[in-house]
């Protein structure tokens, strides 16, 4: 299959997908699936690695293909980091026109040239987490203590807005293309 799928041995977080020539679009529907299900059953975050360095992109338009992937991919997933070891500029091209395309869908994305880079930079993504969970954390305990608890009756009522404020000079404007 040109296309593999498997749990990183060293990092039981990190999911591993390589590519190998040649490969086409229906192989990544063909995966689509198991990566689902393997990432469904993790507690937590799931990085992921796809090694394109002995592949080409397929052609036609890739970006129906990846909304497709990605749309499908589950949370654990969305949240962690994608890394694309040894991706041409064409791969680059297509994720950049994807994500400005979907940026609701857009990834946290790292191009390396070297599988080492990559967990490298997986592991600085799993520090960078870690320390954003200790601030939830804090800033959670700090509200905790900080502000009395209200009830509905101790609320103000919201007013609607009665008045616009007018704007002077506004013209809009035309971008050419």
């Amino acid at each position: 299959m040109p296309i593999q799928v498997k749990w990183d041995r060293a990092e039981s977080d990190t999911l591993d997908i390589v590519f190998s020539m040649p490969w086409v679009w229906q192989e990544l529907y063909d995966i689509r699936d198991l990566v689902r299900f393997m990432i469904e059953g993790v507690n937590g975050t799931v990085h992921v690695l796809y090694d394109m360095r002995s592949c080409r992109v397929p052609a036609g338009n890739a970006i129906p293909h990846l909304r497709n992937f990605v749309n499908n991919l589950p949370p654990q997933a969305r949240e962690g980091l994608h890394v694309f070891v040894g991706s041409n500029p064409d791969w680059k091209a297509h994720m950049t026109l994807f994500t400005r395309t979907y940026p609701d869908l857009a990834l946290d994305i790292v191009y390396v040239s070297n599988r080492e880079d990559g967990v490298s930079a997986v592991h600085i993504k799993k520090e960078q987490l870690a320390l954003l969970d200790e601030d939830d954390d804090e800033t959670s305990r700090a509200i905790a203590l900080d502000e009395p608890e209200q009830s509905m009756s101790d609320t103000q009522p919201v007013l609607p807005i009665t008045e616009t404020a007018e704007v002077e000079n506004w013209q809009p404007v035309y971008t050419k293309r």
